[in-house]
């Protein structure tokens, strides 16, 4: 019998190196009768099936919390509905009209959508999810994939996430951003786990901890393809490692700044790249938490971890690396980056400017600077204008 493996995320645990390996590679994956479904593919980057995952994203968020929804609280409308039901009956029928044994559907924006027990909703989207996966299950077996992050790590990375793909709730400060996150249901991994066991059709789940010493080979592409049986990757074409590493700290901040700000996505790309840059360069803070913090959030989710990872993995701990309470010594409290971390970032970001040609983000410089009253004088004279000029 065929089978799918509807990959979920969650975000910020190497789905993005997932995504490329199986697109740049789809010909002598098909060789091994793995095949990556065409369908629903996103179009800006073509590597994930964005179209479905953040279309589903929409329904949880708007129900659950509208701030964390990429339409902005606004409601899904029956154009929605017939959209996604169409990507998913594209799905069924690439499946049902092809001869391979396993196929792929991945995206972390997936993830979001069992938040809830699908099985009990009465949404138009979420019956029209539920009929497809029963119809799904008449011609294949139905895997999910997760790969989950211990919670306190992936809020951080969250955050930084939101500041520089302009996600709505990249206007929250840190401290609201982690009790919104709380209070979807999201960081419970074992509610998560246990509404995937309810849906029509699941064959199996397989459960991931984003551990570097748990991964297979310590390589997250390598531990997604043992799941689907492909245990040598010699000859296969590999790209950049994940980049679920933490953006340094003081740069989530300056993104945040922007954003309450207005400063639009040509200033959040620059920052990203000039990171990117200098990552060797600097050391830089990651960590928002502190280790009290830290540990305090980890507890708190040490039940239904614990649930996971005893029924899906055998053993007693879903993640190896528990934080320590004791405070770490380099560790400092969140606060403004200092003007030299300003000064450096907008020089280096004018000199972008000035080298693209980019009037959209020398405007975006300008409209930071006059939003942040005490780097005003320094961002100013980097503008070539008196603090005084509007």
């Amino acid at each position: 019998m065929k089978r799918l493996f509807i990959h979920l995320g969650m975000h910020k645990t190497g789905s993005t190196a997932i995504q490329h390996f199986l697109t740049n590679n789809q010909g002598s994956l098909e060789e091994n009768g793995i095949h990556y479904l065409q369908s629903a593919r996103g179009m800006r980057d073509g590597v994930s099936h964005a179209k479905l995952g953040y279309s589903f994203a929409k329904i949880v968020n708007d129900k659950n919390n509208p701030q964390l929804t990429p339409t902005n609280g606004r409601s899904i409308t029956s154009q929605h509905v017939a959209i996604i039901t169409r990507n998913l009956e594209d799905i069924y029928n690439e499946i049902a009209e092809s001869s391979y044994t396993n196929y792929i559907i991945s995206h972390e924006g997936l993830f979001p959508l069992f938040i809830d027990d699908l099985t009990v909703q009465k949404d138009d989207l979420s019956l029209s999810y539920m009929n497809w996966l029963r119809k799904l299950a008449e011609i294949c077996e139905i895997n999910y994939i997760v790969y989950l992050r211990r919670q306190d790590l992936w809020v951080e990375s969250l955050y930084a996430q939101y500041q520089k793909g302009g996600a709505p709730l990249r206007l929250l400060p840190f401290e609201d951003f982690v009790i919104k996150i709380k209070n979807s249901g999201v960081l419970d991994y074992a509610q998560v786990v246990t509404n995937l066991r309810k849906l029509p059709g699941t064959h199996h789940i397989f459960v991931r901890p984003f551990e570097s010493q748990q991964l297979r080979k310590k390589d997250v592409v390598t531990d997604f393809m043992a799941i689907l049986g492909l245990l040598d990757l010699s000859g296969f074409v590999r790209g950049e490692s994940d980049n679920s590493q933490n953006f340094p700290r003081p740069y989530t901040i300056l993104l945040h700044q922007a954003a309450l700000a207005g400063v639009d996505r040509e200033f959040r790309e620059a920052v990203e790249l000039i990171s990117h840059r200098n990552r060797t360069k600097v050391d830089l803070p990651k960590y928002f938490l502190s280790g009290q913090e830290r540990a305090e959030l980890v507890r708190e989710y040490q039940v239904p971890n614990r649930t996971v990872a005893q029924r899906y993995l055998s053993e007693d701990e879903l993640f190896f690396d528990t934080p320590n309470s004791s405070e770490d010594p380099y560790w400092t409290p969140p606060s403004t980056p200092e003007p030299e971390f300003w000064f450096g970032v907008v020089y280096e970001a004018l000199a972008h400017a000035q080298r693209a040609e980019s009037n959209a983000l020398k405007a975006s410089i300008a409209a930071l600077a006059d939003s942040v009253a005490q780097q005003n004088a320094l961002l100013n004279a980097l503008l070539g204008r008196s603090s005084s000029e509007p």
